[in-house]
């Protein structure tokens, strides 16, 4: 079977990274249009803009058979206090079930560290929302040979605070920043190269808490992910879902990666 998750018994994740795009206004027009989208075997996450996350949340939580879950893109691990301009996880409880961590563009941009992503980490899952913890190396890591070592320190660090019995609420993405659409020389990961890499979190997670341990974790896979390269990274990558940037943005790309990936099982 060469869907990892298929072998768990877990649904295919694949999440929609609106980034910094859409006003609110824009935003609840798309999402109309995204929760028409027909899904099976896979659920699909928004991870939506922070001035959206409110509106989309009630959305989703009022549409009569929404397909969609909705996901912060940031979050402050503090629950409240003194931290102008920013929004405590305790703000989020009622608006988003899922929240990403640890983006490459917070990492690269905000200089958010694996201590950082720790505690946002650990804090989420304090108040029952599922992170998405974000991993993957930088070109010029890769190009020093340190992929592999920077992978597994981020793996190790952002789940340095995750009971045994909570890890299977806990989402990892492979996304090496060279990969993305957004990034300068970008170019696409080979999927034999994200199966590797993918193998490498699996192993650090094992090297954690045990091979049952590691199965509880859906490891997904981003890094200009598409409707023409999305089938041969699920048959090669073994990567039990995608996180996915540019191609998020319009309501029809999008629903081509989902149809693929609703074929695949």
């Amino acid at each position: 079977m060469f869907l990892y998750a298929y072998v768990y018994n877990r649904f295919m994740l694949l999440v929609a990274n609106w980034k910094m795009n859409f006003t609110v206004t824009e935003a609840v027009r798309n999402f109309k249009k995204f929760s028409k989208l027909e899904s099976k075997n896979t659920e699909v996450i928004i991870a939506a803009p922070q001035v959206s996350l409110a509106t989309l949340g009630e959305l989703a939580k009022t549409t009569e058979n929404c397909p969609l879950k909705i996901a912060a893109q940031n979050f402050d691990f503090h629950p409240n206090g003194a931290r102008t301009g920013e929004t405590g996880i305790a703000q989020i409880i009622d608006l988003a079930p899922y929240a990403l961590v640890g983006h490459s563009e917070r990492r690269m941009y905000y200089h958010e560290h694996d201590k950082d992503c720790a505690q946002k980490v650990a804090a989420a899952l304090s108040v029952k929302i599922r992170p998405i913890l974000c991993v993957g190396e930088t070109a010029l890591e890769r190009e020093r040979g340190h992929a592999e070592l920077v992978v597994r320190t981020q793996v190790a660090a952002g789940l340095a605070g995750v009971p045994s019995n909570r890890l299977g609420e806990v989402i990892i993405a492979y996304e090496p920043s060279w990969a993305l659409s957004t990034a300068t020389n970008a170019k696409l990961c080979d999927p034999r190269e994200a199966k590797r890499m993918l193998g490498i979190v699996r192993d650090e997670i094992k090297a954690l808490f045990g091979a049952v341990g590691a199965r509880k974790v859906a490891v997904l896979y981003g890094g200009s992910v598409d409707s023409d390269n999305v089938t041969s990274y699920a048959r090669t990558s073994e990567a039990e879902g995608f996180l996915v940037g540019g191609a998020s943005l319009n309501v029809y790309s999008f629903r081509d990666i989902l149809d693929k990936m609703e074929l695949l099982k």
